[in-house]
């Protein structure tokens, strides 16, 4: 069986809450290659964006832990996508070895929501890409979507001069 036909009939189950604006799906196989393993496999869809879609490249060992681990790579992936709307859309602003995205994310009630995503561009070579994932900050609200966005770069900004505090 080929690969394609064999994802086509996967059933794949949908995440009760969205992730950054995309509906995650999940769905695990038993592995064809290793008896007693599992395959997760995961897809991202969101209106307007290129759907994010792959599988788990490391068999595991149960449905369980291969429908986490899919939920996991969907979340890294759509976070990476994010990151480059964000080259494509929005001059990056550059702190040392990292670059700071601001996002403007509508608020319940009008305004906007700043967010940002920071990544590093240079520095540890094994260290992950995406430093800091998707981040709204909802205790503040802008008028606009421009100043949205320039405050979540202030923010990142801050985050990263002070240490790039994961804890957030």
């Amino acid at each position: 069986m080929q690969n394609n036909e064999y994802a086509s009939v996967l059933n794949y189950t949908e995440l009760a809450e969205h992730y950054n604006g995309y509906s995650i799906h999940w769905a695990a196989s038993r592995s064809q290659s290793e008896a007693g393993k599992w395959t997760g496999h995961f897809r991202a869809l969101k209106a307007g964006a290129e759907t994010v879609r792959g599988s788990v490249g490391d068999q595991q060992d149960s449905e369980h832990a291969a429908r986490d681990r899919a939920i996991d790579d969907a979340k890294f992936f759509v976070d990476e996508a994010i990151a480059d709307e964000g080259r494509s859309g929005l001059n990056p602003w550059e702190v040392g070895d990292y670059h700071v995205y601001g996002y403007a994310v509508p608020a319940n009630g009008g305004g906007y929501h700043p967010a940002y995503v920071i990544d590093r561009f240079r520095g540890i070579p094994d260290a992950p890409r995406i430093a800091v994932k998707f981040h709204e900050v909802p205790s503040q609200v802008c008028e606009t979507e421009a100043l949205a966005k320039i405050m979540a770069v202030s923010h990142g900004d801050n985050r990263v001069r002070n240490g790039l505090d994961l804890s957030f």
